[in-house]
């Protein structure tokens, strides 16, 4: 018997694992996995696709409206921006229904976001030499 409810835990855990979360936003569909840090933008660009994948986002009301950064938090020992994205109040309020999450004041331009994310990152895989 305990066999068997061990057996459903692990089916549970690997459902669960696996679903899906979509959030349905202008030319964009964001994908999330409630028991998993990964969340993916697939941006529509024409007839193709561009697909960002990271493991934290952030909810951003800055000087110039909503946006939501991605960054991967787990890979490099630091957070690493990947992408940040504008999206209109509407889409904003649908993502915090559907995923959660507080909204930040975010004063920086996005420019100065990026720089400090990233170029700490290329000083500790490049070295001193890069200071």
């Amino acid at each position: 018997m305990e066999d068997k409810k061990e057996i459903n835990l692990l089916a549970q855990h690997i459902l669960e694992k696996h679903a899906v979360i979509e959030v349905s936003l202008t030319q964009m569909t964001l994908r999330a996995r409630p028991g998993v840090d990964d969340f993916q933008f697939s941006l529509k660009r024409g007839k193709g696709s561009i697909f960002f994948k990271g493991t934290e986002l952030v909810l951003q009301l800055s000087f110039n409206g909503y946006r939501v950064a991605l960054l991967d938090t787990h890979h490099y020992g630091c957070a690493v921006h990947i992408a940040t994205f504008s999206v209109s109040e509407a889409e904003m309020k649908k993502i915090q229904k559907v995923l959660g999450g507080e909204i930040e004041e975010c004063m920086q331009d996005p420019g100065e976001l990026i720089d400090g994310i990233i170029m700490p990152e290329r000083r500790r895989l490049l070295g001193d030499a890069f200071k």
